[in-house]
């Protein structure tokens, strides 16, 4: 069995060092870059299985670029990305609208949703996920991942989304 790589761009250093410790202690190689652009240029030069990426209210754009960036490079678009976040995943099973893109666009329109920085979105009948986001300047970004995971971290749920996806 190949040794699989994850890259692991996590802000919090408790959640980053338990990541580590239990994907490593099962057998994954670890690449944990010093900052985000160190993220990118790590991402390029290794190609990882994975990339973990933690997210919160308060994350810095920068998290989300990254994905972005992943999303606009032929040889990284296809490397799966997990989103650790302790916000709260909001799941839809509308059968009439498979576009989540259109479901973020209804949920905005909730009073309650529309000026959160950060929704994280499931459409549990078309196994859809994706994350809509506003920048500094108010512009919205929207980019699908493979899987989210709520802090706090527990390994076992930690090791089933990592095997599930990978």
């Amino acid at each position: 069995m190949d040794i699989r790589k994850v890259l692991l761009i996590e802000d919090d250093i408790n959640d980053r060092k338990l990541v580590h410790s239990i994907l490593k202690n099962h057998k994954f190689y670890i690449i944990i870059p010093e900052n985000k652009t160190n993220g990118m240029e790590k991402m390029k030069s290794e190609v990882p299985d994975l990339v973990i990426l933690g997210i919160s209210k308060k994350s810095q754009f920068e998290n989300f670029e990254i994905v972005k960036e992943m999303k606009k490079n032929t040889l990284l678009k296809k490397i799966p990305v997990l989103i650790l976040s302790s916000i709260n995943v909001l799941t839809t099973s509308d059968n009439t609208k498979e576009d989540i893109q259109k479901i973020i666009a209804d949920f905005r329109l909730r009073p309650e949703i529309k000026d959160m920085p950060v929704l994280l979105v499931k459409h549990s009948t078309y196994n859809k996920l994706g994350i809509d986001y506003q920048d500094q300047h108010g512009n919205s970004g929207y980019f699908e991942v493979d899987g989210f995971l709520n802090k706090p971290i527990n390994e076992m749920s930690l090791l089933a989304e990592v095997e599930r996806i990978l």
